[in-house]
């Protein structure tokens, strides 16, 4: 029997999901995904968070590196991943809208 995957695979995934939406580029594009693969189970091997961070902030950055936990139990679950992404959501101030004078 192959490997059991389970949700905390999938909380690896949202991870990085969230870090492309952040940046609109995809983690590791030049490099096979055999190898990513292989060395995110073996190595550790994540993107960089500090575009992450700069850009959104280090609560944001952590959730992501939550998400990508070496130790998958550690990982959040899908529940907590939804209340800490509507926790973030409720702490963004509201971009103000321009008015125009004609």
């Amino acid at each position: 029997d192959g490997p059991q995957y389970g949700e905390k695979v999938g909380i690896y995934s949202s991870g990085l999901i969230l870090w492309y939406i952040s940046l609109g580029e995809r983690p590791f594009d030049r490099v096979p995904a055999e190898v990513v693969a292989e060395k995110a189970a073996r190595s550790g091997l994540r993107p960089n968070l500090e575009p992450v961070r700069a850009r959104f902030g280090p609560e944001f950055a952590d959730l992501v590196a939550q998400a990508w936990h070496g130790d998958p139990p550690q990982r959040p679950s899908a529940g907590q991943m939804v209340e800490l992404l509507e926790q973030l959501g409720q702490s963004v101030s509201k971009p103000s809208v321009l008015r125009r004078s004609g």
